[in-house]
């Protein structure tokens, strides 16, 4: 999957985990400083090569002093220089489409939250779209994650964007991290609490009334009765969504459910709710969508860290790529697709921001 052509360097195929290799490997060579050439960008995807959530992140960088090649749409080969130091305090960045949100924050995190300053970036774009974590998941569910690797920030959701719409606008706001701590989530302990939310927007509020009870009827057999709220939020457009936070003892994971056309509000409302049932009866002690996102931490961390989630693609190039950039060897028990245990020792990685 990946090559290295000389030292100074680094050479990442992305025709296997497409654009998690690139959103990594973005945010891995900004805080290392480390230039790299991305080759066969989603290659395999219906509508292959850089898309506009990628532009928005790789645009931003590009405020901040990195040099960039070949950063267009649909381009599948681009080389990236990334910042020397960052002198920006706040950006405002527009996806331009429902493009995801979240995945322009998954390239920027990292270089962020490693700043000499606090940062505040707002982006408009899709906060609530298929195939990427929602804004509710990111800040329920990863940020709290991030803050016991010592990563503190905050999301906050002030218009919410739909498929296929968009107009979202989010407020990312990170204080600045010299060092990550070691973690480990082998566990993830007694359930202390279920909450949610159940929402429409410009559509009939009964829709929102009949996730909840969906949701309520697929859970009855927990002891603790979930509290779900049902909200009537703010967008340009219509949309529905389901998100479910669970807090155990030892972690946090969240489980989203999105309305699309000719879908049933009860539908919506039972995935999540079996989404969670799937997780809460396993093993596993991170949800499936956030064990890959704790894979470049733990890298970065000082010390050993271990997890115990869903081995995915998304996992297991982000694996990859961080293996690529820096001197580890990650540990993993069992194959892709069952429940499994990650560890590695972390490199101790320190900054003074950039």
């Amino acid at each position: 999957m990946l090559t290295e052509k000389d030292k100074d360097t680094v050479h990442l195929d992305c025709s296997i985990g497409g654009g998690q290799v690139l959103r990594t490997g973005i945010a891995l060579s900004t805080i290392l400083k480390t230039p790299v050439e991305f080759e066969n960008i989603r290659v395999n995807r219906p509508k292959p090569g850089l898309q506009a959530q990628h532009l928005t992140g790789i645009k931003a960088l590009e405020q901040m002093g990195a040099k960039t090649s070949g950063a267009l749409i649909g381009s599948q080969k681009m080389m990236y220089t990334p910042p020397g130091e960052n002198a920006l305090e706040h950006l405002s960045l527009d996806v331009g489409t429902a493009g995801s949100v979240t995945l322009v924050l998954q390239t920027l995190f990292l270089p962020l939250a490693f700043s000499k300053t606090p940062k505040t970036i707002e982006i408009s774009g899709g906060t609530h779209v298929n195939w990427s974590p929602t804004t509710g998941y990111f800040s329920q569910a990863f940020l709290p994650m991030a803050k016991k690797f010592g990563i503190d920030a905050t999301l906050k959701t002030t218009r919410y964007g739909f498929y296929p719409k968009g107009g979202g606008i989010v407020e990312f706001t990170v204080n600045p991290c010299k060092e990550l701590r070691a973690n480990s989530f082998l566990e993830k302990g007694k359930l202390k609490s279920l909450e949610g939310v159940s929402a429409q927007s410009n559509l009939m509020q009964e829709i929102a009334e009949r996730q909840k009870k969906s949701v309520l009827k697929a859970l009855v057999s927990l002891n603790e009765r979930p509290k779900i709220k049902v909200e009537n939020v703010d967008s340009t457009g219509q949309g529905t969504f389901v998100f479910l936070e669970a807090n155990y003892e030892n972690s946090v994971a969240g489980f989203s459910s999105l309305g699309e056309m000719r879908k049933p509000a009860e539908t919506i409302g039972k995935e999540a709710a079996e989404m969670f049932l799937e997780f809460h009866n396993s093993p596993a002690a991170i949800d499936a969508h956030l064990g890959d996102q704790l894979i470049p931490p733990m890298a970065l961390a000082k010390g050993k860290s271990e997890i115990r989630a869903k081995i995915t693609e998304h996992l297991l190039s982000n694996i990859k790529v961080c293996e690529h950039f820096l001197p580890i060897k990650f540990k993993v028990e069992g194959k892709e697709g069952e429940i499994g245990r990650i560890e590695v020792n972390g490199i101790g990685f320190k900054t003074e921001g950039f």
